[in-house]
């Protein structure tokens, strides 16, 4: 269900946004199809009795992105300074998140351990 409200609102927006706005209209019909998937998954995980993570935890990425886009734009900043923005997004990940390398850690040692499963 949570895919199906991903591309409906991925296709809606951008045929919407897609044909005026361009590219940028498109990489909104992106973000609005990981949006309805999110709250999809959200709301049926809540339904069953599950308690997904809570929103702040996407809040820190989420205002550091749109911190980073802005002043990309208010500096204007040329094609190729946007691989410097994302090597500042990836580098300041862990020191917004003091938690994020050990929660990589732990999902690798996961994943690790399921492929050993796997073939075991």
């Amino acid at each position: 269900m949570a895919q199906t409200a991903g591309l409906i609102a991925t296709v809606g927006v951008g045929l919407l946004l897609g044909p005026s706005a361009g590219a940028l209209g498109y990489s909104f019909a992106a973000l609005a199809g990981f949006v309805a998937v999110w709250v999809v998954a959200q709301v049926s995980a809540a339904r069953r009795g599950l308690h997904p993570p809570p929103f702040r935890l996407a809040a820190k990425p989420a205002l550091l992105a749109a911190a980073i886009f802005f002043a990309a734009q208010a500096l204007q900043s040329p094609p190729w300074l946007s691989l410097a923005w994302l090597a500042l997004y990836i580098i300041a990940g862990p020191l917004v998140d003091r938690k994020l390398l050990r929660d990589f850690s732990g999902l690798g040692r996961a994943a690790l351990g399921l492929g050993a499963a796997r073939r075991g």
